[in-house]
């Protein structure tokens, strides 16, 4: 097994505060949106009993974000939603071929850095796909290296080495 699905779970609620920055207090994300909604979430679940079900433990970060923005006492629940996150082993994103379907590549299980990777990979990802040949990143201390490639190139925030 190369990575397991992490639940989250997250609320929308029905407050116009779409010019407010985003909140992080008390481990909830608190997320204006422009069409006067905000989202709270959200959940790290590594055992759960159904993927996509909500649950007592949005409830609680509901609680929180009310707690850590008062005007969100009175709104109103919009909508709830559970699912799951992809998340390798070491936490490093999967990127590579897809073991078994020649042609084939992943790039997944960034977890919780998955948004803030994807520019880069997306800069990086025609180059490795036209020359047959990708980087296997994994964490090493607090750096990003790969595994040697039959092809050297630059990719912005991992070294690749030949």
């Amino acid at each position: 097994m190369v990575g397991a699905g992490i639940k989250g779970q997250a609320a929308l609620l029905r407050l116009d505060r779409g010019g407010a920055a985003q909140l992080f207090a008390d481990g909830v994300h608190v997320i204006p949106h422009l069409d006067g909604t905000i989202a709270v979430g959200g959940t790290t679940e590594r055992e759960y009993d159904s993927p996509d079900n909500t649950d007592a433990q949005l409830d609680a970060v509901i609680a929180k974000a009310r707690a850590a923005v008062p005007a969100l006492q009175d709104a109103p629940v919009v909508e709830r939603w559970a699912g799951l996150r992809p998340r390798s082993r070491s936490r490093a994103p999967m990127l590579g071929p897809w073991p078994g379907k020649p042609g084939h590549y992943i790039a997944n299980g960034g977890f919780k850095i998955g948004f803030g990777m994807a520019r880069k990979w997306q800069r990086s990802w025609p180059i490795f796909c036209s020359k047959g040949a990708m980087p296997s990143p994994r964490v090493s201390g607090s750096r990003t290296t790969s595994r040697p490639t039959k092809n050297p190139g630059h990719w912005p925030g991992f070294t690749v080495t030949v």
